[in-house]
């Protein structure tokens, strides 16, 4: 039986991550997304995880896609010259999000830290001063490393993203 609850949970769980279920359900068969994917995967391996544009993956491939299909109608380029100019295109996109993207995961990793080590690092607190700052750097560090490595978004077949 469904209940309010799981279609209210169905719902934010598709608005929150929209931009992927219209990729993959309108662009996935594409030969330009499996060029785009194929560029991001081999120049930019880490480029689904949080190291990379993880959770706004999605939307960067689509937005990417839409203004590479009016890119191709504008311009008479060769095939080549056409690869190269969505190379290029994705390539400095991709930094100018990463950047982005890397302030903002910077943010959601110290908040998600605090709250969910919050009861141990009250336990330690009486710790010296120089003991608490190494027992809180090799948490911290330890918590970043696992973060960084989440994998938001699967392009090779379609996932529902957690």
């Amino acid at each position: 039986m469904l209940r309010k609850q799981n279609i209210d949970d169905y719902q934010q769980h598709f608005d929150s991550h929209r931009d992927y279920f219209v990729l993959m359900e309108e662009y996935s068969s594409t030969e330009l997304f499996k060029e785009v994917i194929h560029f991001m995967d081999l120049a930019f391996p880490e480029w689904t995880s949080n190291r990379g544009i993880g959770g706004w993956a999605a939307e960067f491939i689509l937005s990417n896609i839409n203004e590479l299909e009016s890119f191709k109608e504008k311009e008479k380029y060769s095939s080549l010259g056409l690869l190269r100019g969505c190379y290029l295109s994705l390539a400095n996109e991709y930094e100018k999000t990463k950047k982005k993207y890397n302030l903002v995961v910077e943010e959601l990793s110290l908040q998600n830290f605090q709250n969910e080590y919050e009861e141990l690092l009250k336990e330690n607190d009486s710790l010296s001063v120089n003991e608490y700052d190494e027992f809180y750097d090799v948490l911290f560090k330890d918590f970043q490393v696992k973060s960084l490595n989440i994998t938001t978004y699967n392009f090779e077949k379609f996932e529902l993203p957690n």
